[in-house]
């Protein structure tokens, strides 16, 4: 089955879920079961918290509002161009919530960029 090809039957799965609240309950563990195990991930690849976990988080999150976007009635765009549209407004959100000049990925209070240590920490 193509990515193309799983809209519909994620269309009529997703409608089971949100009609029973076990099922949405079950579905939501799953999603922080993911972002936790890409958080863990990330660590194992160096990326210090506080960063790992609210990256993992913000990517389980933009999965969720473009998984229900890509599956909506006669919605015709590929599932990862509305992933990147969503990734998209999500950075803009950050940056402008960081302030002016300020550039996404960069802490304002700190200037090292997120998951990185300034110089001088370990």
């Amino acid at each position: 089955m193509s990515v193309t090809s799983a809209a519909p039957y994620s269309r009529t799965r997703q409608s089971v879920i949100d009609q029973n609240p076990a099922l949405r309950e079950r579905e939501l563990h799953k999603l922080a079961g993911l972002a936790m195990a890409a958080a863990g991930a990330l660590r194992a690849r160096g990326m210090r918290e506080p960063a790992a976990t609210p990256a993992a988080e913000s990517g389980a999150t933009v999965f969720g509002i473009a998984f229900a976007q890509w599956i909506r009635e006669g919605e015709t765009r590929s599932f990862a161009d509305i992933a990147s549209g969503v990734l998209h407004e999500l950075v803009n959100l950050t940056g402008a919530a960081a302030g002016p000049g300020s550039s996404p990925g960069t802490l304002r209070s700190t200037g090292a960029p997120a998951g990185r240590p300034r110089a001088g920490q370990a």
